[in-house]
């Protein structure tokens, strides 16, 4: 197999260039877990230029363009990724967000933006917007692939937090999750309080999967009509914490 090879939350992403925000991949590559990753200079013949911002559909392809000078390519396979690029550390910087978000909905996942924390052997999954984050002193919030398991629903975290220049994000992974927590933000203290319908979860979730307001029409109804953001909401127990102010 030709290329560089890095892991891809618990698949291997093979590509022709050198990504150091990527772990490099050790070990025997199952052919049915490769995802190819060509990255092409931006002036390349048949380049998509006139791609519009954000992520947009186009024949068998999604179309990711997070600034004008990287545009991403993915087939709906989810098998092939093509980047068009002015600089490599212009898709180090990008690749962890909206490319991988669109390619983990093809892939029947999702990304989410948040951490998770384990206690007692028991793994569950924070979110929250920025400001609920910074108000109650977490770190940096990770990216979080969920996707279901033989033992229900299972994360691989890969966490940038303080990340040194030239090293790759830590990936680790949860095998079974028992929940999701969202952080609240002020009024009084009103502990933790359960989120009961499907509904309800659904459109609190939906605020923190990475890059979902770009999301083209036909991969939001791909996520969250019977896909994989219902099943989640049915499957785990969603609680709300809003602590007092302190």
């Amino acid at each position: 197999m030709r290329g560089t090879i890095y892991c891809y939350y618990d698949k291997t992403l093979v590509t022709n260039c050198r990504l150091r925000v990527l772990e490099p991949f050790i070990g025997t590559v199952a052919r049915d877990s490769v995802i190819q990753m060509l990255v092409y200079p931006l002036g390349t013949e048949n380049a998509p230029l006139s791609a519009p911002a954000g992520i947009s559909a186009d024949g068998d392809f999604y179309l990711v363009a997070n600034t004008k000078d990287v545009i991403y390519q993915i087939h709906r396979s989810g098998r092939l990724i093509r980047v068009y690029t002015s600089g490599v550390s212009l898709v180090e910087e990008t690749i962890l967000v909206e490319p991988m978000s669109a390619l983990a909905v093809l892939q029947g996942r999702i990304l989410l933006h948040g951490t998770i924390l384990t206690s007692q052997g028991n793994s569950v999954i924070v979110v929250g917007e920025a400001a609920a984050w910074k108000r109650h002193g977490m770190a940096g919030r990770d990216m979080i692939l969920v996707s279901e398991g033989t033992e229900g629903y299972g994360a691989i975290m890969y966490s940038n937090g303080g990340r040194k220049e030239g090293r790759a994000a830590e990936c680790v992974t949860f095998p079974k999750v028992e929940g999701i927590l969202v952080l609240g933000h002020g009024g009084a203290d009103l502990g933790t309080e359960p989120i009961e319908t499907v509904e309800a979860k659904k459109a609190l979730l939906g605020k923190h999967v990475a890059g979902m307001g770009e999301l083209p029409q036909i991969l939001r109804e791909q996520l969250t009509e019977g896909g994989v953001l219902e099943r989640i909401c049915e499957g785990l127990p969603m609680n709300v914490w809003v602590p007092g102010n302190t």
